[in-house]
């Protein structure tokens, strides 16, 4: 079998190689694009547990200083009852 070689002139073969490139530029900014957008949605997810991390951590800290805060006068009335 014989190739089949297709007789392009240069102005049809600069027509297909500039389309070429804008279709290449087209892809690969929707791939860029969601890359962007998985890694945006990942960084707010992490975001989201540092806050809520945050805010376990300071509850657990007011906690203590509200019982220790409480042992604290428990320990200073029972000074004054003596």
């Amino acid at each position: 079998m014989d190739a089949i070689l297709l007789d392009v002139t240069p102005a049809v073969a600069s027509v297909i190689s500039v389309a070429c490139f804008i279709v290449g530029l087209v892809v690969g900014g929707i791939i860029i694009r969601v890359i962007q957008l998985k890694r945006l949605q990942k960084n707010k997810t992490n975001a989201v547990k540092i806050i809520e991390d945050a805010y376990a951590e300071a509850k657990t800290i007011k906690k203590e200083a509200m019982l220790e805060t409480k042992e604290q006068g428990q320990k200073l009335k029972e000074a004054l009852d003596v």
